[in-house]
This record gives C-alpha cells, sequence and structure tokens, in this order.
C-alpha cells in the first residue's frame, strides 16, 4: 500500500481534523497512475465509506473535492481491505491502514 499524501503539499488533509492518509495500493497506482493534485481524484476510482459523515466530500487543506466510485463500503475494515485488494484509493486514519503501509501493501 502507498501513501497518496504527504504532511504538506496538495494532498495535506485538514488539519482540525483527526490526521487522514489517502491511499492506494502499488497495483492501482501501477494500472491507473498516481494522482498529482486533489483534482486528479476526480478521474480515479474512490473507495467511498458511506458512515462518514462527510460522504463523498474529501477535504485537502480547506478545499474540497467531491470524489466518486463504484465501490461504497460501510466500514473501515472492508474500505481498508478494498484499498488493498486494488480497487480504488481510500482514506481514512493512519492507524486504519498503518499496517499496510508498514509491509508494502
Amino acid at each position: 500500500m502507498t501513501v497518496v499524501d504527504r504532511d504538506e503539499g496538495p494532498f495535506s488533509a485538514n488539519p482540525e481534523r483527526v490526521p487522514t492518509k489517502f491511499v492506494a495500493s502499488k497495483e492501482y497506482l501501477a494500472k491507473c497512475g498516481i494522482p498529482k493534485t486533489p483534482d486528479d481524484l476526480l478521474d480515479h476510482e474512490c473507495v467511498i465509506y458511506t458512515l462518514l459523515s462527510s460522504g463523498v466530500t474529501w477535504n485537502f487543506k480547506g478545499r474540497e473535492i467531491q470524489v466518486s466510485g463504484r465501490l461504497r463500503v460501510n466500514s473501515p475494515e472492508a474500505a481498508r481491505e478494498s484499498v488493498i485488494e486494488g480497487l480504488g484509493i481510500g482514506q481514512g486514519p493512519k492507524w486504519l491502514y498503518e499496517n499496510g503501509l508498514n509491509d508494502g501493501r
């Protein structure tokens, strides 16, 4: 798993919230390309966590992007597994994706 965002730059999450990571599997990025800016997410499959209060609105340093994707899940574990399987780009707290990030999934 690869981190799409960085602590600084266009993929920085809103600092007033729990630190959010935007992640994708190496396979997904090799197949679909690496987004360079938040606007690039409009051309990508995003894994939508339906119980997130912001829904399909992902926040980037005060900027909101309306993402889309065919896969919608209602548990954080399903979101994580979907990202690991290469089904799209996901977002969530670092702890959710930490194991995959640490072991290179």
